[in-house]
């Protein structure tokens, strides 16, 4: 079953992570909403309605930033998967069964006292680190966002990922910033446009507009003193690059000999007093590794989703009698857009 350390450990790595997201989110669409504002200045009503036509394009700073949070979300989720596995004694499990499981992060090959030479030739490119399972959960949980070169660095050691490898997912994740980017733009040029339009039915003046304007960004949650739009957009974009990478590593990742390791897999909402009638039928539930349940409850299910799933090794099938879930509990069921397995980086949220 999941332990508390299991859940504290990446309790705190989600959310000290997407809490640095926000933060950094504020700032960023603080540039979005003065760029807004300056386009603003001079335009009345009429003119937002009829005329005013800033770029609907996505800032440079918007998308790159949005990037980032991708990025490091997915390395965050195949770095904690593999932790997971040494936490629950791949190595020993490895050594019994006198194979070297191929395609493993070299925090893990360092763990089997290979020479330099022998871990080049299973994965090209790394060098290995032996990491004790504290300290590499401290580090990941005090993460924060980063540009490409510095997470390949700070990563290369702790997931199965050559440098090109690492370059493909990078631009996966600008091309997916960039459409959240779009959409985030383009929104709140939309409400300023409906605020225009509001402001001719009544009358406004021009100060007026612009009074109601300042105040529609308030209203939009995308600012310091009301940003729960952006801890939506943040949070739930965070969670759903941590679980895609976590589900590639699990169902397209691994050689045979890591399958065999973890035969089930358990679900864990964020134990909170408030888990959701989505999430809370499934808390607990052990399933077969290939059981078709995992097609549609991956985590997440919705927005602001912190659900996990935890590998469930043999020595816990072993040492605890644990057999799977046959029964699939009633549920609503993930909410639309939420209700198949994730892509590479996750859902998107905006």
């Amino acid at each position: 079953m999941v332990s508390s350390e299991f859940d504290r450990n990446h309790r705190t790595v989600i959310r000290n992570f997407y809490t640095h997201a926000i933060e950094g989110g504020v700032k960023q669409w603080a540039r979005l909403i003065n760029g807004l504002k300056t386009n603003l200045r001079d335009v009345g009503p009429e003119a937002a309605v009829l005329g005013w036509q800033p770029t609907p394009l996505p800032p440079d700073y918007l998308s790159d930033y949005i990037a980032k949070i991708l990025l490091i979300s997915n390395l965050l989720g195949q770095a904690t998967f593999w932790q997971d596995l040494m936490d629950r004694g791949l190595v020993r499990w490895a050594r019994r069964q006198k194979e070297i499981p191929g395609g493993l992060p070299f925090m893990a090959l360092a763990e089997f006292k290979l020479e330099l030479e022998t871990a080049k030739e299973i994965e090209p490119g790394f060098i290995p680190v032996a990491a004790t399972s504290g300290a590499a959960w401290i580090e990941l949980q005090k993460l924060a966002p980063m540009d490409s070169d510095r997470a390949y660095e700070f990563f290369k050691n702790k997931v199965p990922m050559t440098r090109i490898q690492f370059d493909r997912l990078s631009q996966l994740a600008r091309n997916e910033a960039f459409t959240i980017a779009g959409s985030e733009n383009i929104a709140l040029i939309g409400q300023v446009k409906e605020v225009a339009l509001d402001a001719l039915k009544d009358g406004l003046t021009q100060h007026e507009f612009k009074k109601a304007t300042w105040e529609l960004f308030d209203a939009a949650g995308v600012t310091k003193t009301s940003p729960w739009h952006l801890e939506t957009v943040f949070r739930t974009n965070v969670c759903s690059a941590y679980n895609a990478a976590r589900w590639e590593q699990t169902f397209q990742g691994p050689t045979e000999a890591v399958e065999k390791f973890v035969p089930y897999l358990e679900y864990s909402t964020s134990g909170g007093a408030n888990v959701c009638e989505i999430c809370e039928p499934y808390n607990g539930r052990i399933y077969r590794r290939d059981d078709p349940i995992w097609d549609t409850i991956y985590p997440p299910l919705h927005f602001n989703c912190e659900c996990l799933v935890a590998p469930v090794s043999v020595f816990e099938v072993m040492d605890e009698g644990l057999k799977p879930d046959t029964i699939y509990p009633d549920s609503p069921g993930p909410i639309k857009g939420f209700d198949g397995p994730p892509s590479a980086l996750g859902r998107r949220a905006a």
